[in-house]
Order: C-alpha cells, then structure tokens, then sequence
C-alpha cells in the first residue's frame, strides 16, 4: 500500500507544470507590457552603462528586450511565461516563469536550451526584474558556468516611454 501511495505521488510531482500558470502569471505578462520604451541598463561592477529597449509585438502578445545587440523574446505558452534569450554566445536558453514570481519581483529560471549541446558550457540560468516604480527597476541575470554561478546585476533606469518602437 505504501509504495503504492507513494508511486501515485510521484506521477503527480512527475507531471506537475513547470512554472507558475496562475492568476499572477497574467499580472506579471502585463506588468512586462508596462516596460515598452528606452531604458539604461547601469551595472553594479561600475562598467559602461547599455542602452535596452523593450517593446510589444505580435498584436501585444510577446514583450521583446533588446539589451545591446541581444534579444530576449517574453511570451505566453499556454497559461505559463516563458522567456527565450538568443545569446551573443549563440545559445537560445528558455526560461520559465518562477513559482515565487510576483507582479513586483519576477523571476524566470532555466528550463532548457536550444543550441547548447552542453549545459556545462556558461548560459543564462535564471532571470529576475525587480520593479522598484515605473521608472526604475533591478535586472539580475543569473550565468551557469559548470557548477558555479555568477549574477550580472543591473539598475535599469527609464528613459523614455515609446508609443511605437519596432513593428
């Protein structure tokens, strides 16, 4: 009976989603749409400062980030978040959102990747935005590499809301 009981929880854990697919998943997706404009990314290590920009595509249904010359597509599967960073390394690392994410602290952590035969070779591993108010937040961007991890951290400060950036 026991193995039993415990073989039943095990499929149930098995087959659980990944990733939060609530109610605060729909209010973090429109919490993400409120980032469109230009924003300045300034990191913590005191290096240059880089210029991103966050807009809406796809009759509003995907969040796009260009941080420098990298592209990070945020869009709905479903009743989950999932985030797809196209590397300038050439990895494609997917990201779901977290089950700690909030409207005010979002959180997306690896799922897998595309283009990475390796997942001991360095990929963004988890993603997380702070949101402080509607002109300035916290960007973390977690790097796997091997077993270690190094967090990049970034203060992102609004420059400028756009009405239409990129269509």
């Amino acid at each position: 009976m026991r193995f039993l009981q415990w073989l039943i929880c095990y499929c149930m854990i098995s087959v659980a989603p990944i990733g939060r697919a609530d109610g605060v998943a729909d209010a973090v997706f429109q919490r993400l749409a409120t980032l469109k404009g230009k924003w300045e990314a300034i990191p913590s290590d005191g290096e240059k400062s880089t210029p991103v920009t966050y807009d809406l595509a796809s009759k509003d249904s995907v969040v796009t980030e260009f941080f420098g010359s990298e592209l990070t597509v945020i869009y709905r599967d479903g009743p989950a978040i999932v985030l797809t960073h196209y590397c300038n390394s050439g990895s494609h690392p997917r990201l779901r959102l977290s089950n700690e994410s909030t409207p005010q602290h979002v959180v997306f952590e690896f799922m897998d990747a595309t283009n990475l035969p390796d997942t001991a070779k360095a990929h963004v591993h988890k993603v997380s935005y702070e949101f402080e108010d509607a002109t300035n937040m916290v960007g973390e961007w977690t790097w796997k590499i091997g077993e270690k991890f190094e967090v990049e951290r970034y203060k992102m400060k609004r420059l400028a809301v756009s009405q239409n950036i990129v269509k």
